[in-house]
């Protein structure tokens, strides 16, 4: 039999992750708030469908990262739009299933509209810096340890 390539399950794997997430989530809303699971699973798995077509990018950006040196540029973009992404989802969902009201929901979009890129920034400069302390560290020690032989 033949072994299936890291795309299809990285795929399958994020999938499943992103659908089994999203169907325990519309399940706490549907006990929490008495809605009929059938309205709560047809916005949840809507939101499902939009992270999963976001799987094919993360992989990418992984895979570049890997190839290229630790380059987290893409990897820190797509990650952002994902998120960004499923939040501005969720609000308009929840916003259609009467949890929030459609100015709270355009107030939390406006939100992540202006905090996620600049986070996403920050978090690849931090992510790079510490990628280069680490990197010093292991040059240092490796030189401390080849002048004691």
């Amino acid at each position: 039999m033949r072994k299936p390539s890291t795309i299809w399950m990285f795929l399958i794997q994020f999938s499943l992750g992103v659908t089994l997430l999203e169907f325990a989530l519309c399940y706490v809303v549907h006990l929490t708030r008495r809605l009929p699971l059938s309205t709560v699973l047809s916005r949840g798995m809507v939101i499902a469908l939009i992270m999963a077509a976001f799987g094919p990018l993360l992989y990418w950006a992984r895979t570049w990262a890997q190839r290229r040196n630790g380059d987290l540029r893409p990897l820190s973009v797509v990650a952002g739009a994902t998120g960004m992404t499923g939040a501005l989802a969720m609000f308009h969902c929840a916003s259609q299933l009467g949890l929030l009201s459609a100015e709270t929901a355009r107030g939390y979009s406006i939100t992540a509209l202006i905090a996620v890129p600049p986070c996403t920034v920050l978090a690849y400069y931090v992510n790079r810096n510490l990628q280069r302390q680490q990197g010093e560290g292991n040059g240092e020690q490796g030189s401390a340890s080849k002048s004691h032989c």
